[in-house]
């Protein structure tokens, strides 16, 4: 699909690839399916970031419970002084 194009389409010899073509010319020629798209994009984003942040948060509270030093669990966790002590 990435490299779907107007030759790729035409030398292809079933209709699968020309079907597919024509959904993927149509998506790229649809400026509001574009923003939909950009849309979904920056939701994964935070997502993903939301999902390091709580394994970061998980990190610090099992260094606290071996009483690691602040300075280490800052240093793995990358948390804040101030956000590991609120745990």
């Amino acid at each position: 699909m990435e490299s779907s194009n107007e030759d790729t389409a035409k030398n292809s010899k079933g209709d699968l690839v020309k079907h597919i073509h024509e959904k993927v010319e149509k998506v790229k020629n649809d400026e509001s399916m574009e923003v939909e798209l950009m849309t979904l994009l920056e939701r994964d984003r935070e997502k993903i970031e939301e999902g390091r942040e709580e394994e970061r948060i998980e990190i610090a509270k099992e260094m606290l419970k071996d009483n690691e030093p602040l300075e280490k669990i800052i240093k793995y966790s990358k948390l804040t002084k101030e956000e590991i002590l609120k745990l």
